[in-house]
């Protein structure tokens, strides 16, 4: 691969709505504004707010047209309750005794006030000694000194099985310990507020435990003031199917296949293919169908390729190396043999966050979703 390409991945646009539900959120908290949908249909009509469409004579597709619209209501209608709940202290079930309003985001870090109850947006905790910081959404205490962190979420909490998300349980308890590194005394609880409903756990001796020893064993990895390469720190494992930056990955790119053949393939594992061309269908005048020898063995296709993201000359037996696909059929999530990168016919279901790059008997190609 090229190593002056840009070798991470683009936003999904769901990610993208994510960042603008949560700059809306900051701003309008700022403001004292209580409304934030109409804020976030506004920036999303904005043709700056855009992805790349693989279709149409600009190339480029408004957000809101690359997200499903009964979706996009759902996200934004799920984002206004969470913000009503989180900005507006009588209507927040876990404000306890808290009189005045919650605190809107402070730009300077520094120790929580050591007594009364108080109700804090956006907070920035931060310990030196542990070299961690976070900001956490909601931070209520009351007169006992007990304290109640919650954190929403715009998507899911939960995986296909029904399983809280492991990353963000290990968030909370993140906050959960800094909020210990602060000066908070007093019993701690968590809170995780998303599109499936919420978890609560506390933080006692055994989560403050578990944080403290996978805290020590990353900082005991990665020293301080020294360069590690990645390829010594990367693990492959659930994180990867969220990764930006797996196409660069040594490791990811190596160990993938022996997943891909395994008789039970994790359910975690992105939707990525790559090895050697054996030909090259074309569907339309503007789409072709690859068919990739993968690096298991198995003869896979990714179907509705645009044909102008392929490189003049590409033939059989030159190598395509394709992440982000959507699987088909879409409703399976187990690890799927064909994908597809556009839908022709629902624009909004193609694979807006792929990547695809080629590679042509020595001469390295490339071009993708940006």
């Amino acid at each position: 691969m090229d190593p002056d390409l840009d070798p991470s991945l683009p936003k999904t646009p769901l990610a993208r709505l994510g960042t603008i539900i949560h700059q809306v959120v900051r701003d309008a908290s700022r403001k004292g504004q209580s409304r934030i949908a109409p804020l976030v249909m506004a920036r999303l009509a904005d043709r700056t707010d855009s992805i790349a469409s693989y279709a149409g004579p600009s190339g480029r597709l408004p957000l809101s047209q690359a997200i499903r619209r009964s979706v996009l209501l759902k996200r934004i209608g799920h984002a206004q309750k969470q913000y009503s709940e989180k900005f507006v202290g009588d209507s927040y079930r876990g404000s306890r005794g808290s009189s005045s309003p919650p605190r809107g985001p402070r730009e300077a870090v520094d120790p929580l006030p050591s007594a009364g109850s108080l109700s804090l947006i956006e907070e920035t905790l931060e310990s030196s000694r542990l070299q961690l910081r976070g900001q956490v959404d909601r931070l209520d205490r009351d007169d006992s000194g007990n304290v109640e962190i919650s954190d929403f979420k715009t998507g899911r909490l939960h995986d296909s099985e029904g399983s809280l998300h492991a990353d963000h349980r290990l968030q909370l308890l993140g906050y959960g310990l800094l909020a210990r590194e602060v000066g908070v005394v007093g019993l701690i609880s968590l809170r995780l507020v998303g599109s499936d409903g919420e978890e609560r756990f506390p933080f006692d001796a055994e989560a403050e435990e578990e944080v403290r020893d996978l805290l020590g064993t990353l900082i005991a990895s990665i020293p301080r003031d020294e360069s590690l390469p990645a390829e010594q720190l990367a693990r492959v494992g659930p994180a990867c199917r969220f990764c930006a930056f797996r196409p660069s990955c040594s490791r990811y790119v190596r160990e993938a296949p022996a997943l891909w053949a395994s008789d039970e393939p994790p359910a975690w594992l992105p939707c990525d293919s790559w090895g050697r061309i054996e030909r090259i269908e074309s569907a339309d005048p503007a789409l072709c169908h690859l068919y990739i020898l993968d690096e298991a063995g198995r003869l896979t296709s990714v179907r509705n390729v645009p044909s102008g993201l392929l490189p003049a000359g590409l033939q059989a037996g030159d190598r395509a190396v394709c992440f982000s696909l959507n699987p088909v059929p879409k409703l399976s999530r187990t690890r799927p043999d064909n994908f597809e990168l556009i839908d022709p016919v629902h624009l909004a279901e193609s694979a807006h966050g792929a990547k695809v790059f080629f590679e042509q008997t020595g001469v390295v190609g490339s071009d993708a979703a940006q």
